[in-house]
């Protein structure tokens, strides 16, 4: 299902869903809620566990390669570091 038009800007199109309750403190809500358009907040949470999977996937995936390699070599993980930050810099959502 495509859903277009101004109704679409909170939903998360395209794909099976499943609703879940979630329990959030208080200040995170209100910041959500100020960020968000109404309606987006399942979205914006979609989004947001969507990139901390990817982090995890590639948390595991250093692990792994430290294990076969050994550790990262001090200055390539400086050079990783600057670039990383510096994509960052270019990132609107940051």
């Amino acid at each position: 299902m495509t859903v277009e038009g101004p109704e679409a800007a909170g939903m998360i199109c395209d794909m099976t869903t499943v609703r879940r309750t979630v329990t959030l403190d208080e200040r995170t809500a209100a910041e959500v809620e100020r960020l968000v358009p109404k309606g987006g907040f399942s979205r914006f949470v979609n989004e947001a566990l969507e990139e901390r999977l990817r982090r995890e996937a590639l948390t595991e995936l250093v692990r792994r390669d430290r294990e076969e390699r050994g550790p990262i070599d001090p200055v390539v993980a400086a050079q990783v570091d600057a670039e990383l930050d510096a994509l960052d810099a270019l990132d609107p959502r940051a």
